[in-house]
């Protein structure tokens, strides 16, 4: 292409891109406006993004949690808003000097809780509870727990990639804030939040968007929340729930599913996209927050369904892998923006999420997963509700107790010739399955509101 065009079509882009933020952010003025629509925020979160760091710093807790925990935003963001003046303002950012351990630390506050509406509180009553929130959050980040010395680890190597701009002094300050953070987010937990090597990726995001203390906020609920599932003492249930990842890529794309099954891959490639957000796995920041938007904004397993859509833009390159061992190392490696930009694998994951969204693909597979919380998550009254599983209980069957019954089975002892009791015990076994099969399409129709085949044979 001469370069005349080629400047001509970067002009054009950037025009082009120009107008889509202003635009997107006409729209989020408007949500604002009309009493903080956070189904409009979510969906133009997801759909569109957020366009610029200050509005993810006020916006992403509300994502989250809905109105749920925080305050309206201020009065006056909210009149700019209805004048369709400029976009929300950026949050004030405070710095507090606070003694710990006889050395001054530094927290940027940057939160929606501490610049929330709340008119009818006086100044220095807001003061005293930030100060008191900050006292409490620096004794939990001076605690210590299993993982203490992992984190301390991970935390060093940290902090390269997307923040490359800093200065090695603004380095080591963001990492004394990372390392905080997130022994803070789990000694609070006591116990019940265990830390994952990755997690401190999706915390460095938040940091360096939100501030200390709000990234904080949002940690702990993803830890207990979103990101549930890789918080456990194992990443056992990640891995119940990467099952999932087979059946979203045959609904992308059918051949490449069946060449993913004949090479005999596993679905392990994909651990790192689910537990990090893809914030391992992309070197800019921009596509980074673009994701987390969407990821903050919709259901836990989207993440899987943007490394389908993703492996679908390159599945020429993965089509051509020889061996097994080559196609994992082609996808661990994947440059996931390579052929479609943040933008477009959002909006493609949205789409193959709305066609095949993850109780649909468990349904129609009559799959039992019972460790992970992922799958059940759902939206409730404009907040996520994050069911816990069942992994006992009547009419749950788990893999180890039908391990159990036909063992018992199989020392029953049975009349006739040993080919007879063969028979008998593979029809045995055979009516046992088909009626575990029965009572689980039962029990999921009826979670999912609908008449159960047992119900329908009732009114006959």
């Amino acid at each position: 292409m001469p370069p005349k065009k080629r400047r001509q079509k970067v002009q054009t882009a950037t025009a082009a891109a120009k107008a889509h933020s202003q635009d997107t952010t006409r729209l989020i003025n408007q949500a604002l406006a009309d009493g903080n629509d956070i189904a409009q925020l979510r969906k133009l979160a997801a759909v569109r993004g957020l366009v610029n760091t200050e509005l993810r710093a006020k916006l992403w807790p509300r994502l989250l949690a809905g109105q749920e925990g925080f305050p309206a935003l201020p009065a006056a963001a909210a009149a700019a808003a209805a004048g369709g003046a400029s976009p929300v303002p950026p949050a004030a950012a405070h710095s507090h000097r606070i003694s710990s351990d006889g050395l001054n630390r530094r927290l940027s506050i940057n939160s929606p809780v501490a610049d929330g509406s709340n008119s009818s509180s006086s100044g220095g009553a807001s003061a005293a509870g930030q100060s008191e929130a900050l006292e409490q959050y620096l004794e939990w980040a001076a605690g210590t727990h299993k993982d203490s010395n992992t984190v301390k680890v991970d935390v060093e190597r940290s902090l390269h990639s997307f923040a490359s701009s800093l200065s090695s002094e603004e380095r080591e300050a963001r990492r004394e804030e990372l390392a905080r953070l997130l022994n803070a987010v789990v000694v609070k937990h006591e116990g019940a939040v265990h830390y994952y090597q990755g997690l401190h990726d999706v915390a460095a995001v938040l940091l360096l968007v939100a501030g200390e203390l709000p990234a904080f906020d949002l940690l702990c609920r993803l830890a207990t929340g979103h990101l549930r599932d890789a918080t456990r003492p194992s990443l056992d249930p990640v891995i119940e729930l990467l099952g999932l990842m087979q059946l979203i890529v045959r609904e992308a794309d059918s051949e490449l599913a069946n060449f993913l099954e004949r090479q005999g891959l596993p679905p392990f490639y994909a651990l790192s996209w689910y537990i990090t957000w893809f914030s391992h796995d992309l070197s800019q920041f921009g596509e980074v927050c673009r994701l987390f938007d969407l990821f903050l904004a919709t259901h836990p397993l989207m993440p899987l369904y943007v490394g389908a859509v993703a492996m679908h833009s390159q599945r020429s390159q993965l089509l051509a892998a020889e061996e097994m061992p080559m196609l994992h190392s082609k996808l661990v490696n994947l440059a996931i923006t390579k052929r479609a930009t943040a933008d477009q694998l959002a909006v493609q994951a949205i789409e193959l999420f709305k066609r095949a969204p993850p109780q649909q693909l468990i349904a129609s597979h009559s799959l039992l997963l019972q460790q992970c919380v992922a799958p059940r998550v759902r939206l409730q009254g404009g907040v996520w509700q994050y069911p816990e599983p069942r992994t006992s209980g009547p009419g749950l069957w788990s893999q180890q107790r039908l391990q159990l019954l036909v063992q018992q089975m199989l020392r029953l002892p049975l009349p006739g010739t040993p080919a007879q009791r063969k028979k008998l015990v593979l029809a045995s076994v055979t009516g046992v399955l088909g009626s575990i099969y029965v009572v689980a399409m039962c029990m999921l129709m009826a979670r999912n509101g609908n008449a159960s085949p047992l119900t329908m044979l009732y009114k006959l």
